[in-house]
């Protein structure tokens, strides 16, 4: 939004969780800093005048109150313009990249969640989806396809119950990658050897975040949580950076809410109820018994249309449609649970 508009555009990295060094930041992993310049207080008033600053719910608010709009018409302009890596991650991540193309295809990437519920789990008492779920809700969108390799990223404690999922459903094979590890110098003792091995901790945790988002955006196939903020991401550089049809994206929560999903239901409704996942014993069946249209269980339930002139049936009438209302600011953003940094580092 501040992009070139006549001002300098800084960065406070002071805050920023993820670095490998104790003053850096976004810079150490991300190039650009000709338009995202670091900020510091000397460069801040080195021309005489205090910085507008904002916060990144600040901004939510203005998109919302003041421009009306939703920050994903931002985003998609943004990480155009700032997802560019340093070349010593790029190398890693292009090391990984040739790593799964040497795979079978299709590739399916899956975003197993853990830790906390985002927000609108918690404030709609909303289940989530399990890997067992994930799994199911693919082979129901897409039940032509399997076999190729599935590509597992996320909570470490699921990741044993997703690979089995996939393997007996899919029929795939799951990838498995050696994870990242910034080498250990070695030279600092102590407090200053303590402090370094945080710091290197942070590092490798944040580069291999990077390169499992880059599996998941080069994946032919790609099954999330749409609540996700972090799912929010790797669509952002599914479609904008690497040009992946938005067809190629499964909404992995029981909201479905993917396009192909909307389409589906807008073609063929009857075709398209949302699945229903039984117990986990049910699923011993296969799945195909694991699915259950919802409709199927709403015949005889629907009310008989009113009877209009000359005895005929008379076709209810529809409401018009209503626009949305816009979301409220930071309405997806829940807690920072969608990545087991912990487990990646």
């Amino acid at each position: 939004m501040f992009f070139q508009r006549n001002g300098t555009f800084f960065l406070d990295n002071s805050k920023f969780t993820f670095k490998c060094s104790n003053n850096g930041g976004w810079h150490d992993f991300f190039s650009g800093e000709e338009n995202i310049v670091p900020w510091s207080r000397q460069k801040e008033t080195m021309h005489g005048e205090d910085c507008a600053r904002y916060t990144r719910h600040e901004v939510d608010q203005l998109l919302h109150t003041v421009l009306q709009t939703k920050p994903d018409l931002l985003d998609f302009i943004g990480i155009k313009k700032a997802w560019r890596y340093r070349p010593w991650v790029q190398d890693y991540v292009d090391q990984q990249l040739k790593v799964m193309a040497r795979h079978a295809s299709p590739t399916i990437g899956f975003h197993i969640r853990g830790g906390n519920l985002s927000h609108p789990e918690k404030s709609r008492s909303r289940a989530r989806s399990s890997p067992v779920d994930m799994v199911q809700i693919f082979t129901h969108t897409y039940p032509h396809i399997r076999g190729g390799t599935c590509v597992l990223v996320g909570a470490q404690q699921q990741m044993a119950e997703a690979a089995q999922a996939a393997e007996r459903h899919l029929k795939c094979k799951v990838l498995q990658l050696k994870p990242y590890r910034k080498a250990d110098k070695g030279k600092a003792t102590g407090a200053d050897r303590k402090e370094a091995q945080e710091s290197d901790r942070q590092c490798s945790g944040t580069v291999q975040m990077l390169i499992d988002m880059e599996l998941l955006a080069h994946t032919d196939y790609l099954v999330a949580s749409d609540r996700s903020k972090w799912s929010k991401i790797l669509q952002y550089m599914r479609y904008i950076l690497y040009d992946k049809d938005r067809s190629s994206f499964v909404d992995g929560s029981r909201a479905h809410t993917d396009l192909y999903s909307a389409i589906r239901r807008y073609i063929d409704p009857s075709a398209a109820a949302v699945m229903k996942i039984n117990d986990a014993a049910k699923l011993d069946e296969g799945v195909e018994d694991a699915l259950e249209p919802p409709l199927a269980q709403m015949q005889g339930t629907r009310k008989r249309p009113r009877k209009g002139p000359g005895g005929k049936r008379k076709a209810p009438r529809k409401p018009p449609p209503q626009p949305p209302p816009p979301p409220a600011p930071d309405q997806d953003m829940g807690e920072d649970d969608e990545y087991d940094f912990e487990d990646a580092a």
